[in-house]
């Protein structure tokens, strides 16, 4: 999880874009603020107020809130393109000059230890925190040209919980930046947010305060929010954790429809055995980058030992997660495709 929560900024850092030179530190953590209170679901929302709180927008609700080009100009070009990327709390890195390019169309692992900066890569992407140096690109454009491709899915401690709204409510949030600031979400927007909590398994609880949800549920809730956005980017922070068994395979179910639709989901992932199963690319931090690529070639002992320093039972998980890696693997690579 990241170190601090991460204020929502709306423009972007007049730093971003250009290549500064990694050692920049900020000299004092973010604090800037809309001069408008609101409350939300999404506490990064709900503390920094950005968004108008008559909605109830979120943090992934705002990402909605832009222009961006037609989803047919995404063809061939990265998903993400992390350039020169240092981010520092109190002048103590948490990343440093990482450089990666993630491609499109993939189920993205990215894995490492507690505190190697997994979350703030999340945030720092979605423009969420501001960075000391470095850039990012998503679509090969600018954040600011692309946000509604983008969906975010954070962790479920980042949520309050007890805002007064049903799970309908919630998935009805990932209409908004299709509607603009002033329209009502009407039948057609209803129907859809309908049709995403079928998808994720819990249309009967539409009507359901997210409080009376279970933990499994409440993912779900957010997962069909998500799926309610209509991406082309999903960023999702622990999508597994604190869930049953039977929700994290209706997760990774969905997740896998999403990627054969041509969809790219980028995950915080903290199972390192599930990971060769769920995920075919994967990112391996600690605060710097330590590998990144195909499962297959990348998610190796070698590159854990380095990126979880020689922890012996990490160690022991990696080699039963490549035994498992090296079996057929359907689910991951879709029906009738062979492991990529």
């Amino acid at each position: 999880m990241s170190q601090q929560s991460a204020p929502i900024d709306p423009k972007p850092n007049p730093q971003r874009g250009q290549r500064a030179g990694p050692r920049a530190m900020p000299s004092q953590r973010s604090n800037d603020r809309h001069p408008q209170a609101t409350t939300g679901v999404d506490r990064d929302a709900a503390r920094t107020g950005d968004i108008a709180s008559a909605r109830g927008l979120d943090a992934a609700g705002a990402l909605e809130a832009t222009e961006g080009g037609p989803k047919g100009q995404l063809e061939g070009v990265p998903a993400v393109e992390v350039h020169d990327l240092t981010v520092a709390y109190d002048r103590k890195p948490v990343l440093w000059n990482v450089d990666v390019t993630l491609p499109a169309g993939r189920m993205i692992a990215i894995v490492g230890p507690n505190g190697a900066g997994k979350s703030t890569l999340l945030k720092s992407i979605l423009g969420l925190i501001p960075a000391a140096s470095g850039y990012v690109r998503i679509f090969d454009k600018p954040l600011r040209q692309t946000r509604d491709l983008v969906g975010y899915v954070p962790q479920r401690e980042s949520v309050d919980w007890d805002f007064p709204i049903d799970a309908l409510g919630v998935v009805l949030m990932g209409r908004y930046g299709k509607l603009g600031w002033f329209r009502r979400p009407g039948k057609a927007d209803r129907q859809i947010a309908m049709r995403s909590l079928e998808q994720v398994g819990i249309a009967d609880l539409a009507s359901r305060q997210i409080s009376q949800l279970s933990g499994g549920q409440q993912q779900r809730v957010f997962l069909a929010r998500a799926l309610a956005q209509d991406a082309a980017l999903y960023l999702m922070d622990e999508p597994f954790a604190g869930v049953d068994a039977a929700t994290e395979r209706t997760i990774v179910d969905v997740l896998h429809a999403m990627r054969e639709q041509g969809k790219t989901i980028v995950a915080v992932h903290h199972d390192l055995q599930s990971a060769p199963q769920y995920f075919d690319h994967v990112l391996m931090l600690n605060v710097r980058l330590v590998a990144a690529g195909p499962i297959e070639t990348t998610f190796t002992p070698e590159n854990l030992r380095r990126t979880y320093g020689g922890r012996l039972n990490l160690l022991e998980q990696a080699g039963e997660a490549m035994r498992l890696a090296t079996k057929p693997q359907v689910d991951r690579a879709g029906p009738g495709k062979g492991a990529r």
